[in-house]
């Protein structure tokens, strides 16, 4: 995964080693948001299947996480994420069709090649006021 962004919001950078600190991209709340950004395969293929995005609000030790309606479900274990198909691959987009409350939130992108091979995760912080 190449970059994720919040488009004309806020901007956050891939990270520039495996080991990174993780940027906080600050929004004025209410936001619907669109999460755009880049993924590229660099296997022997080169080609993407799709790309899939994971949105959960930190609630203490447990999570929320954003399904397809848009809004924060129950509070559940962190690890058990809902991954939402974007639009699109090597450019992909994700518009959420509500309104995001206040909240901390962790932002998981990852892809899929061809030959089905997953890439590693790359995890944001977004904090919604």
């Amino acid at each position: 995964i190449a970059a994720a962004r919040l488009a004309d919001t806020a901007r956050v950078a891939p990270p520039a080693s495996a080991a990174p600190d993780v940027p906080t991209a600050r929004l004025a709340a209410p936001v619907r948001p669109r999460l755009s950004g880049t993924a590229k395969d660099t296997g022997c293929g080169g080609k993407l299947r799709r790309v899939e995005v994971s949105l959960q609000r930190k609630s203490g030790k447990r999570c929320q996480t954003v399904g397809t309606a848009g809004k924060p479900g129950k509070r559940r274990a962190c690890s058990k994420r809902t991954w939402l198909r974007a639009k699109g691959t090597t450019r992909w987009s994700l518009t959420l069709k509500r309104k995001l409350p206040a909240g901390t939130y962790a932002l998981r992108v990852r892809a899929r090649d061809a030959a089905g091979n997953l890439s590693s995760t790359r995890t944001k912080t977004l904090k919604v006021r």
